[in-house]
């Protein structure tokens, strides 16, 4: 998997909403999956995870603010370090949701700026 840095800043490979509160307030979290890459190397090798509150459109923020106040919490630290696949990283955010009583209720994946690669069989030879 490849990130295309000017058209995904964010580094963005997943979505999650998080409803929270009463369902008339209509308030939620949104969970993200972050791929990270290494210098030297041209794939994705590691993704975290993060929740952030959902931009204000009436302050014109592209990615709203982190959710704050759990610098303690171990579960959300363990987001934060991440994990070698996708996978592993949702799984850290459902943990954390479990804990604090919450739900992801729906999931995206974010295609703008990401590139899938197929994994090369052994022994196959690149053309120079």
């Amino acid at each position: 998997m490849n990130i295309d840095y000017m058209k995904n800043p964010g580094a963005i490979i997943k979505k999650f909403i998080i409803p929270y509160g009463k369902p008339e307030e209509n308030l939620y979290l949104e969970g993200r999956i972050i791929g990270h890459m290494e210098d030297g190397i041209d794939e994705v090798v590691w993704f975290t995870g993060e929740l952030r509150y959902p931009p204000r459109q009436r302050f014109r923020e592209k990615y709203g603010c982190e959710v704050g106040g759990q610098r303690y919490d171990p579960l959300h630290q363990d987001l934060k370090k991440g994990a070698p696949s996708i996978m592993g990283a949702k799984l850290k955010l459902k943990r954390w949701c479990d804990s604090m009583g919450l739900r992801i209720s729906s999931e995206e994946d974010v295609t703008e700026g990401v590139r899938y690669e197929r994994p090369r069989r052994r022994g196959s030879k690149v053309a120079a």
